[in-house]
């Protein structure tokens, strides 16, 4: 089967460097150059995806949740991943019940149950974030009746600062303790989880001066500041790295902040600032998150400018939501214009290799057609599967 694109790396080794377009089609996100059935079969890409990145020392990853997953996905997905990232099922409300009772989902059980068994690594996501987290667990009352529909938003007077501190501890032991009772301790071989989005989204879109740049959530208001994200990573470390961590690993469980929009110049300066105040304060964090939802108008060159101006703060970088949006009506030109975006994307996370600890693509909904057109392979997108 022919491929899309054909080049030479800079090491003078010839490389098809359409390898972030089969990533995508893999994931089942916007198929492009070939499927997942054509990567396991090419003679170049024995080891699938995985075998492009890992001798980087960068994981391959994508999001799924269990209904996603059918007979060929997780064939699919063996061959060309060796990490997972919960898409919801990981999140804080995934935890609790309509009781507020905390307890592990069985799609959380069961996601963490494959990676277990298939050698897979899982990339948690997420302790601390504004959205998908209940209203109640911001209330003086968490049964006070809020008659505010709208999520991240309650009618019910706010908790103070010591019960969100105590709160989000729990919160965050619970997790940890949850995971090692029934996956093993953290760097023990049954336990998955190398990586966790400890906060998310912490950054407002806007520069706002009121808030120094950060998101105005129910955590900046109940915390009256940012003090919440360094709370967070001293729990994260503290439960995932050392109280349920295996006696024989050392810091199991690599810590990440995770935003959306740093390949936005102005957004990215926010982010930075933030970072740079985390090391002054000596929060415990480890990785930098970009999500990269991007669109066929976002030059490839703003993500890269991402990655070198945050290399300079030394810490791990990871690409964690890929996904290149190519706009309606999809055509085969602008599918193909989507696999040349994801060459130039590959393009970049070879020249970055050394600080990314992993590469994710986002989503695994749709399913790709492959259609020859030209002696090419040009993909047709279905609608989405139930």
């Amino acid at each position: 089967m022919d491929t899309l694109f054909n080049t030479t790396d800079e090491r003078g080794a010839s490389k098809r460097r359409g390898i972030v377009a089969a990533l995508a089609a893999a994931a089942m996100l916007v198929p492009l150059a070939f499927a997942p059935s054509a990567m396991a079969a090419d003679p170049d890409y024995p080891g699938g995806i995985k075998g492009e990145y890992n001798p980087l020392g960068i994981n391959a990853g994508v999001a799924i949740e269990t209904y996603t997953l059918n007979q060929d996905k997780e064939k699919a997905l063996v061959e060309n991943f060796n990490q997972i990232t919960p898409e919801n099922s990981l999140k804080p409300e995934g935890w609790y019940d309509d009781q507020h009772n905390f307890r592990m989902s069985d799609d959380a059980r069961s996601l963490l149950t494959f990676a277990s068994k298939n050698g897979i690594k899982v990339y948690g996501h997420v302790l601390v974030w504004h959205s998908q987290t209940p209203d109640w667990f911001f209330q003086a009352d968490e049964w006070c009746h809020d008659t505010n529909d709208n999520p991240g938003v309650t009618s019910c007077p706010l908790a103070d600062k010591p019960t969100m501190q105590e709160r989000q501890r729990r919160h965050i032991e619970n997790v940890a303790k949850a995971i090692s009772d029934k996956f093993g301790k953290f760097g023990s071989p049954t336990n998955p989880v190398v990586a966790f989005d400890v906060v998310n989204e912490t950054v407002n879109d806007g520069d706002d001066p009121d808030t120094n740049g950060m998101r105005n959530s129910l955590w900046y208001q109940t915390y009256g500041g940012e003090e919440y994200i360094y709370d967070a990573f001293r729990n994260a470390n503290t439960y995932l790295n050392d109280v349920y961590a295996a006696d024989d690993a050392e810091h199991p469980v690599t810590l990440f902040i995770n935003d959306y929009g740093t390949e936005q110049a102005g957004k990215r300066s926010r982010y930075k600032a933030l970072l740079e105040r985390m090391i002054q304060q000596g929060v415990p964090f480890d990785g930098i998150g970009h999500q990269f939802h991007v669109s066929l108008t976002t030059a490839s060159s703003n993500l890269d400018d991402a990655l070198t101006d945050m290399s300079s703060l030394g810490k791990k970088q990871a690409i964690t939501e890929l996904d290149v949006a190519t706009g309606t009506p999809v055509t085969e030109a602008k599918l193909i214009e989507q696999g040349r975006y994801y060459y130039d994307v590959n393009q970049i996370i070879h020249r970055h290799a050394d600080q990314l600890f992993s590469v994710s693509v986002w989503g695994a909904e749709r399913r790709p057609v492959l259609a020859q057109q030209g002696g090419r392979a040009a993909a047709v997108r279905r609608e989405p599967q139930p």
